[in-house]
């Protein structure tokens, strides 16, 4: 088996990206750039003293630059305005009534006895001219235009340019540090934007950025995503609209062409009922899938809903350290713990190096020609690395009832043979007995304990005897506390 080489992979990468610009219509002079020029006297030798042939020449000149320039510039779309037709901007996707196009190029029409020769009819007849059949967001396809399974596919990504040298990442570095302190869970975090900045077509696992305090700096990395990828591929949104609970969630059009999905604050109002967080749970799952192959459904509204494959990567932070029910074999969720709140220096340095586009180039440099790392240091789609926060949060998801089972089952193993008022009986004593360690524990607690270092339980450590209806079952009580709590009130 040949060796792992990482920077060979990386440089393919590179080649990879480069090439999906190299487009015959990107080559092309007349390609986003002005249409030519209306006044009659650009195509005339001598205007003032041209002949009536010379300015019927000129008028025919001026009529095919036109066209050659709609070409390169415009397709038909039978797809349009809901199936009435229409035509789009090869340069940016916009989309128009032949009416409008005609209006604006109705400066190079020409009489021809009592008709006038439209540019755009001329274009609409003319053998060249492109049919576009759907309108997509890939980037890993050729732009702006590609086929694919026999159609023609209009391309609606366009990665922002950034310089090509110059600037300096040293200051986002210390920013990257002070934002993610544990050093493993960094470099986890740097193969994740580097992953997505080599093959942005990729969805990953979701991160929750959690924190203690708000002002740690995830909203200004949330920014600096949005100049590395561009504001139109970076899409703020809300947890409810992810979860599917808020009125518009169902019109989700947008996720359908976003790269990454920044949620500000994931919290939920009713997020103290077990049920209501299960319920978001099972909607986040199908909203951050990290699958390349599923489908997802999409809908526009005013629009049918469709379906199509979504490269969307989703990052949210949060204070709430149980803000998602995560289940212990979670695969789509990796949970990363924040350091400490900003200071107003640090926040005007960050800012100030994100106000140079060099730097943000700088970035963008750096995220590429970093090589590539085995699935074993960083899997895009594996299971998520069992972080400090991912276990904590699988533990604090349990509820009391979950706890007390778990416990009941521990106790129960070597006793084949229960009857269920005895294992109904353990269970209500040993939740008796977590919602006493529970209270203990928030009134204890402070609120700038570190994440991880207080779980929602304590493992069973004294043994003793329960004694539930006429047999006795040897059980170990949990430790923690003097005595245990009565069930009886």
């Amino acid at each position: 088996m040949a060796a792992f080489d990482g920077e060979a992979i990386s440089r393919a990468d590179r080649e990879f990206l480069a090439k999906l610009g190299d487009h015959p219509l990107m080559r092309n002079p007349l390609y986003s750039v002005p249409p030519p020029s209306s006044l009659l006297s650009d195509y005339l030798a001598a205007p003032a003293s041209a002949s009536a042939a010379a300015i019927e020449a000129a008028e025919n000149a001026r009529l095919t630059a036109a066209i050659h320039w709609l070409l390169v510039n415009y397709a038909f779309s039978k797809s349009a305005f809901m199936g009435k037709g229409g035509v789009i901007s090869l340069v940016d996707g916009e989309m128009g009534s032949i009416a409008s196009l005609k209006t604006f190029m109705r400066p190079y029409a020409v009489k021809d006895g009592r008709a006038t020769v439209s540019a755009v009819d001329e274009w609409t007849k003319h053998p060249l001219r492109i049919h576009i059949d759907k309108v997509q967001t890939r980037s890993d396809r050729p732009r702006p235009t590609f086929e694919e399974d026999g159609v023609n596919v209009y391309n609606r990504y366009w990665p922002p340019a950034h310089p090509t040298s110059g600037g300096e990442i040293e200051t986002f570095e210390v920013f990257f540090e002070r934002l993610v302190p544990d050093k493993v869970e960094r470099a986890w975090f740097w193969n994740y934007l580097t992953h997505k900045a080599r093959r942005p077509w990729v969805p990953m696992v979701a991160v929750i950025l959690v924190a203690e305090e708000f002002g740690t700096g995830r909203g200004t990395l949330f920014d600096i995503l949005e100049l590395l990828f561009g504001k139109d591929y970076v899409v703020p949104c809300t947890f409810g609209e992810l979860t599917g609970t808020t009125s518009g969630a169902r019109f989700n059009d947008r996720f359908a062409n976003a790269l990454i999905a920044t949620v500000g604050e994931a919290a939920n109002e009713d997020g103290h009922q077990q049920a209501r967080r299960r319920l978001d749970y099972e909607g986040l799952k199908n909203a951050v899938d990290p699958s390349q192959s599923a489908r997802r459904r999409f809908e526009k509204k005013g629009h049918d809903a469709y379906a199509q494959a979504s490269a969307m990567t989703t990052i949210m932070a949060t204070n709430h350290r149980d803000v998602v029910k995560l289940p212990p074999a979670d695969r789509r969720f990796c949970v990363l713990t924040c350091g400490s709140k900003m200071t107003p220096d640090e926040r005007l340095d960050s800012r100030a190096w994100m106000a140079a586009p060099e730097n943000i180039g700088a970035l963008y440099r750096a995220l590429l020609a970093t090589p590539a790392v085995p699935l074993d240091v960083f899997d895009p789609y594996g299971d998520p690395p069992p972080f400090a926060g991912r276990l904590e949060m699988i533990e604090m998801a349990r509820s009391r009832i979950e706890e007390a089972y778990e416990t009941t089952i521990e106790a129960l193993k070597g006793f084949p043979l229960f009857t269920m008022t005895q294992a109904k009986r353990l269970i209500g004593y040993f939740g008796a007995t977590q919602a006493a360690i529970g209270r203990t524990r928030r009134c204890i607690r402070s609120p700038r304990t570190p994440i991880g270092c207080v779980g929602r339980t304590s493992r069973v450590a004294a043994c003793g005897t329960y004694s539930g209806g006429r047999s006795s079952i040897p059980i170990r009580l949990p430790s923690g506390g003097a005595g245990v709590p009565s069930t009886k009130r």
